[in-house]
């Protein structure tokens, strides 16, 4: 319980860093650049513990599923958080994401490893989802850009929760074939493998991105923030701790923590858990910018915190 808890302390962090580094650098080319420093660092953290092990993590029968894991979490679910984001909204993308995603995980680990939730499990699962909801619906008076194509928006969340969900399920099944293989995986070398897919995916889209302004006949994402905008108030100095920060708290410690935690929880209780994140943004965001939170912001951490108390007795029951 507790790595998935850190998990979510964690993401939100790198939730704050990624939104710094995607106005600095543009959203694509952050994505890139974070994932390809975070596979490095991991990549890096994962040969010297196998040194220091005298085993190593990486096997060929073992690889192709981590790999196809981080291509439906990393690679599809980042793509879609990324389109579904200017369509939907934030609150609104995230609580599709990972109420469907937590529904994905479960209906993955039942039908895939047959290894369904428990009536305390659901429940849960659900007290944690329905407090991410009463914090994060957005009310009649907020604006946003849920209104300019609801129907798309709802897709590509829908897409972004299916492959962190499918994703997740995904890791669990490239643990078994680990344990088939007398292979011990770690969670920090299991991040790594999901990751070169993640870096892949990000590439490539980048590319295709510029690709598609040259085409155009339009430097676009120059406009959007595609180039370092570095003024006379953004150092390169923050602008690259930035990308740091959003590489280390995310995929470097944040995903090696969900693995950790994927190899004692199910996966739809990982996502749910990791889903918290949403609410530490809450006071991070009042420590770090001076947002103060909303009565039904409290009221829905509350009634988060609740659901993980549940999901802690159904833990020591089980």
């Amino acid at each position: 319980m507790i790595p998935a808890l850190l998990t979510a302390v964690l993401f939100a962090c790198s939730a704050l860093f990624g939104q710094r580094a995607a106005q600095l650098w543009g959203p694509l080319r952050a994505n890139a650049l974070r994932l390809s420093l975070a596979s490095a660092v991991l990549g890096a953290l994962t040969l010297a513990l196998d040194a220091l092990g005298q085993q190593s993590s990486l096997a060929a029968g073992v690889f192709p599923w981590f790999f196809l894991s981080g291509l439906l979490g990393f690679g599809l679910g980042d793509i879609g958080l990324f389109l579904a984001y200017p369509r939907l909204g934030a609150r609104q993308t995230i609580l599709v994401n990972f109420s469907l995603g937590t529904l994905c995980a479960a209906w993955g680990d039942h039908w895939l490893l047959g290894e369904p939730l428990a009536r305390p499990q659901w429940l849960g699962v659900a007290i944690v989802l329905s407090g991410l909801g009463v914090a994060l619906w957005p009310s009649r008076t907020e604006g946003g850009a849920a209104a300019l194509s609801p129907w798309s928006g709802w897709a590509f969340a829908c897409l972004a929760g299916g492959g962190q969900g499918l994703g997740t399920t995904l890791s669990g099944w490239a643990n078994r074939v680990a344990d088939a293989q007398q292979v011990s995986v770690h969670g920090i070398s299991q991040a790594f493998q999901r990751s070169t897919a993640g870096v892949l995916v990000g590439i490539l889209a980048w590319g295709a991105w510029q690709g598609a302004q040259k085409t155009r006949g339009r430097a676009g994402e120059e406009r959007s923030g595609g180039r370092l905008a570095v003024g006379a108030s953004i150092s390169p100095r923050r602008a690259a701790g930035a990308i740091v920060g959003a590489a280390f708290f995310g995929p470097v410690a944040g995903v090696s923590c969900y693995q950790w935690a994927r190899l004692h929880l199910p996966s739809a209780v990982v996502v749910a858990l990791a889903a918290t994140s949403a609410l530490w943004v809450i006071p991070l965001a009042k420590w770090l910018d001076g947002d103060h939170p909303t009565r039904r912001q409290i009221l829905g951490t509350g009634v988060a915190v609740a659901g993980i108390a549940v999901l802690c007795l159904a833990g020591k029951a089980g």
